[in-house]
């Protein structure tokens, strides 16, 4: 099952105690001349609802693992929630 970028936006975010559905999310969201959810209109869309947040692109295995739940983009726009080794979304 393939899963959108909003749909792991509205993931993390209920991870964090504070989910937005993937509905309001996209609503407010605009989109890029590709047919790609714009990066920074869900950037501010995240920081109005109270959600600090950035894009940084590194190698996973540079990533801390302070830095969870976090959301990788995929190149083809997508976005993954990763899950641990035994499947499950690390929470803080």
């Amino acid at each position: 099952m393939s899963y959108t970028l909003i749909d792991q936006m509205e993931l993390l975010t209920r991870l964090l105690g504070q989910g937005l559905s993937a509905q309001a999310l996209a609503a407010q969201t605009t989109w890029t001349v590709e047919q790609r959810y714009d990066l920074q209109s869900l950037g501010e869309v995240l920081r109005v609802a109270g959600f600090s947040n950035t894009l940084d692109k590194r190698p996973l295995r540079r990533v801390p693992a302070l830095a969870t739940p976090l959301l990788l983009l995929t190149r083809d726009g997508a976005g993954v929630v990763p899950k641990d080794k035994h499947g499950t979304v690390p929470r803080r």
